[in-house]
């Protein structure tokens, strides 16, 4: 069964306020891999939940998610204060025991 692209993306927009960012005003590695990982956890548990609410008629209770690794993350360009982060994630592979979450994250100068 193919799922409706709603159920496999999640999207997020989060402004770079002061306390996401060092003194020279890049925001810093650690707060875009935290909305990485938020984002990727979004698109993954509407996949799995979506896939349990069709074939499951006793609505149990939703599955729990983990992250289990980041396989790569590549830094192209900084992010700045005042800028918006907007966050793509998109279920690319499903196993029994797995769900693999790409994301990409874009600066946007508002």
């Amino acid at each position: 069964m193919t799922k409706s692209l709603p159920y496999k993306t999640a999207r997020v927009e989060v402004p770079i306020l002061p306390d996401d960012a060092n003194p020279a005003g890049n925001t810093h590695g650690g707060t875009i891999l935290k909305l990485v990982e938020a984002c990727g956890y979004i698109a993954a548990s509407r996949f799995v939940n979506s896939k349990r609410d069709a074939d499951d008629t006793t609505k149990q209770a939703g599955v729990t998610l983990l992250t289990a690794r980041m396989e790569r993350m590549d830094f192209l360009q900084p992010m700045f204060i005042g800028e918006v982060a907007s966050l793509r994630a998109t279920v690319v592979y499903t196993s029994q025991r797995t769900v693999e979450t790409r994301v990409e994250v874009e600066a946007e100068d508002v």
